[in-house]
């Protein structure tokens, strides 16, 4: 059949973050070349872990079956991306057509030593009771004409294990036409790190490391992400405090409020655990930032080099801190990274190479 006649269905119930800009990157991209049937699991947010769970093993497979009987068999491929409930949509389950999951992560609470090793012990009892979410995941992993894929080497090697599937990578893209340079934005004395605030995040290690530079050149960290309960961005708050740190926390703000901050911003600090991918990184070289990155902090390190800007192989903040303030005193060194970070996405990690080969992938089934 050719691609052109084809019906693709689009599955997605993501949370807000990048693995939704990504799916609006592609929604855009595919709506001009077929005919799409866009669907998503339409059920009231739950008000306790009870009755999510109810949701999870009782509505949901009925829901997705009446959506594979109507929907999905007059369709010739089926597109599905997360869901905030499952990660693995029960659609993949269903459904006997060729199918692609976009695959951003794992249930890294499940499948990530690292994660797991950071949790509190509210965190490990929720974890045990949502055990049954654990399975249904993998299950609807287990399906014929299924490609999954991953958004990283890195992130291929978790995924294949967790799963036991031969993954196939597509690395993620931003829109270079929007993450772009304003000139017209003065820049502060400022460093920032993006994404959502938690503990994988590295914000804490990244606080200390501001707060070795010397106070009188001290820049400011500004942290924007979404989610982070209060308590958390509470005790990074007074941290930051202790340590003499000028800090701003913004979060859920538009992307218009995020653009500008990248762009007030001299360097881009970025130190999490085990992240799969960190679309971040791409958004801060497209608008020039230069980058001082964590060498094992996760997938994003695959497609960085010394010419991107500062790549360390520890998590001594000491240092840390001191590479930062020499990165910010060297305009020189600091514009040459800039120009070569814009034309590096611009030529490599444009949306439009990932929806090429998302769209190659549609058309190879």
């Amino acid at each position: 059949m050719s691609i052109s006649k084809k019906i693709v269905t689009i599955f997605e119930n993501l949370p807000s973050g990048g693995a939704k800009e990504l799916y609006k990157y592609n929604f855009e991209f595919i709506k001009h070349r077929t005919k799409i049937v866009k669907i998503t699991e339409l059920v009231h947010k739950p008000k306790n872990i009870f009755e999510y769970l109810y949701t999870c093993i009782f509505i949901l497979p009925i829901l997705h079956k009446r959506i594979s009987v109507k929907i999905i068999k007059n369709t010739s491929v089926l597109l599905a991306y997360h869901s905030w409930l499952t990660k693995s949509p029960y659609i993949l389950r269903y459904s006997s057509i060729p199918k692609i999951y976009m695959c951003q992560e794992v249930m890294r609470e499940y499948y990530d030593h690292l994660h797991i090793a950071n949790q509190n012990m509210r965190e490990r009892i929720i974890n045990i009771i949502r055990t049954p979410i654990k399975i249904i995941d993998r299950n609807n992993l287990k399906s014929e004409n299924l490609t999954v894929v991953a958004n990283s080497y890195f992130s291929k090697k978790i995924i294949d294990k967790s799963y036991k599937v031969d993954s196939y990578v597509i690395y993620p893209g931003v829109n270079t036409k929007l993450f772009k340079i304003n000139n017209k934005i003065k820049k502060i004395n400022q460093v920032i790190s993006v994404g959502a605030i938690n503990k994988l995040k590295g914000y804490e290690f990244l606080i200390r490391a501001v707060s070795t530079i010397d106070e009188k050149s001290r820049p400011r960290f500004v942290i924007v992400g979404n989610g982070g309960d209060k308590k958390y961005i509470s005790h990074l708050k007074s941290l930051a405090k202790v340590l003499k740190v000028k800090i701003n926390i913004l979060v859920n703000i538009s992307q218009d409020d995020l653009i500008l901050n990248y762009n007030r911003s001299q360097l881009f600090i970025y130190a999490p655990i085990n992240e799969p991918f960190g679309i971040v990184v791409e958004e801060a070289m497209s608008i020039g930032l230069p980058l001082v990155v964590y060498k094992s902090g996760g997938g994003y390190v695959e497609i960085l080099n010394s010419k991107n800007g500062v790549i360390i192989d520890n998590l001594n903040d000491l240092y840390w801190g001191n590479q930062i303030n020499k990165l910010l005193k060297n305009a020189k060194k600091i514009k040459s990274y800039s120009d070569y970070n814009q034309m590096y996405v611009q030529k490599n990690y444009d949306q439009q190479n990932m929806n090429t080969n998302i769209w190659s992938l549609i058309n190879s089934l």
